[in-house]
């Protein structure tokens, strides 16, 4: 019995590290809910911008219709996505990006906002995507934020949604934002940058971490209130493994130079801001504080966390939708 006890024990570990998420994510959710999978890519491209960028670039939804841009946050990818193109897919046309050194875009050269938002411009003129409304995801709402402010009339948007994305250094608009900000010099920032060196071995941890479910555990935590299912938990926990570490912390470490606080009161495009009662990446009342800031923009209420567009997405996508309708 002996012999039998460190083969099992060995067995036993192997089983959790290659499928622990499983557990983790039946554990920590309302239900097991249906099976998601982001469907084939249909037309798909990647451009490369004089920055140094490429971008990965999918469609979807009828060619003549409206379209609706979609930017994800960071380490995350275009398959946040799932419940909007569903909804959106027979009456628009949707366009998915993953940003640089995420997703299937491997390059990520300056990941700088104002880069960003420069490229976005040059993608949407390359791939003739004319008057889009532009949906940012933290921060991709960020990089939103930075298009809208861009030098050159007309900006190639219709409206913009922003949602959970900050407008200045991101660790004041988190959770326990005066304790991260005391930490940021001494403990954040060198470590951020100590990832970003080993970002290789990261890579390979961060699988690691996903198939045992500790990626899983940490998106519970992170990113919903807990009314998410186990389906929804392990595909959004399945996103992060395919970020570049890389991309991940040089990206962080440009949000916390980031400052657009008194220019978000110059914005004139028709708006649409997203606020998560929940969200612990992005507090509420930040994303009030963008609203009561940029004039005449709408706000909508959505019960969630940073994930909101995954855990409440029938709510968010009518609201959407009725913002959609109310532009024209």
């Amino acid at each position: 019995m002996d012999k039998l006890k460190t083969p099992l024990k060995i067995a036993a570990v192997a089983m959790v590290a290659a499928f622990g998420r499983y557990p983790v994510s039946w554990l920590f959710s309302k239900k097991s809910g249906k099976h998601i999978s982001w469907p084939k890519p249909g037309v798909h491209h990647w451009v490369k911008c004089a920055s140094g960028n490429e971008f990965y670039v999918e469609f979807d939804g009828p060619v003549n219709a409206q379209p609706i841009v979609f930017i994800h946050g960071l380490n995350a990818t275009r398959q946040q996505w799932y419940y909007q193109r569903k909804y959106f897919k027979k009456t628009h046309r949707l366009v998915f990006i993953d940003l640089p050194g995420h997703g299937n875009s491997a390059k990520a050269n300056d990941l700088t906002v104002a880069t960003l938002a420069a490229d976005l411009k040059r993608v949407l003129g390359f791939l003739h995507v004319h008057n889009p409304i532009i949906y940012g995801h933290s921060w991709g709402s960020s990089i939103v934020m930075q298009y809208c402010l861009l030098a050159g009339i007309p900006l190639n948007a219709k409206a913009v949604i922003l949602h959970g994305g900050p407008y200045t250094n991101p660790l004041k608009t988190i959770q326990l934002s005066p304790l991260a900000l005391a930490l940021e010099k001494p403990v954040i920032v060198p470590t951020v940058e100590l990832l970003k060196k080993a970002a290789p071995l990261v890579d390979v941890v961060n699988k690691l971490y996903y198939s045992s479910g500790i990626t899983t555990l940490l998106a519970r935590f992170a990113y919903f209130t807990g009314k998410q299912t186990a389906a929804q938990l392990r595909y959004t926990a399945q996103m992060a493994p395919q970020c570049k570490t890389k991309a991940v912390t040089g990206g962080l470490l440009k949000l916390f130079n980031f400052e657009l606080t008194e220019q978000l009161k110059t914005i004139k495009i028709p708006t649409l801001v997203v606020g998560s009662l929940n969200d612990k990446v992005h507090r509420y009342e930040c994303s009030q504080f963008i609203h009561e800031q940029i004039p005449n923009s709408s706000f909508v209420t959505v019960d969630g966390g940073h994930q909101s567009m995954v855990e409440n997405h029938k709510t968010l996508n009518q609201a959407i939708d009725m913002f959609i309708q109310s532009i024209g």
